[in-house]
């Protein structure tokens, strides 16, 4: 599919369906559709969800959704800083970041380029101000097919990752609210409805 079909036919489908996926009430079923998306627009081999925790100030691999399954889904916990890594500077500059070869990047994460990672387009993941994280869309082979991403592409992008920060800001609110009834707020420990 060329650039000018994709933004003739398949863009207004593809946002009617990122906006009508902030309803799915499953986190997991709504990142992998929305990964898709994402993977498929860019032609990419995965996409990744990689978390801030605030309080560690660190990131952590949650999900990933792709070809590479089986090399990526070894990373589902992997933490790293905030303060570092490519995903650090998307971070700290709230704009995304495409690194064409991952490889000689100064960056780099040492086990990510062990796992074959050629090049990686990361876009922040921002709801209502509040920085959630990012996600990492990754090639593991070299192609012309991503030497460049036209603008276009990468604000369609942009839209989805905006639609995946929203339903991640949901998820994070809906499990506070599950944790204040459980959860006493000065013991931190199981209340009568946590027994």
């Amino acid at each position: 599919m060329n650039h000018s079909l994709l933004l003739d036919t398949a863009v207004p489908s593809l946002l009617a369906t990122m906006d009508a996926l902030t309803l799915e009430p499953d986190f997991q079923v709504f990142f992998k559709k929305a990964a898709a998306a994402v993977r498929t627009l860019l032609n990419a081999d995965g996409t990744a969800l990689i978390l801030l925790d605030e309080d560690s100030q660190t990131f952590e691999y949650k999900l990933f959704e792709g070809e590479q399954q089986h090399l990526l889904s070894a990373f589902k916990g992997f933490r790293f800083s905030a303060t570092s890594g490519i995903a650090g500077r998307a971070l700290a500059s709230k704009r995304s970041i495409f690194t064409r070869d991952y490889t000689q990047a100064s960056e780099a994460i040492p086990q990510l380029v062990s796992a074959g990672l050629q090049s990686n387009l990361v876009i922040p993941l921002i709801s209502s101000d509040k920085v959630l994280g990012v996600i990492a869309s990754s090639w593991f082979k070299h192609t012309e097919k991503h030497a460049d991403i036209s603008p276009q592409l990468l604000a369609l992008a942009e839209r989805i990752a905006s639609q995946i920060a929203v339903a991640c800001h949901r998820e994070q609110l809906e499990a506070q609210l599950r944790s204040l009834v459980t959860i006493d707020p000065l013991t931190k420990l199981l209340n009568r409805r946590g027994i």
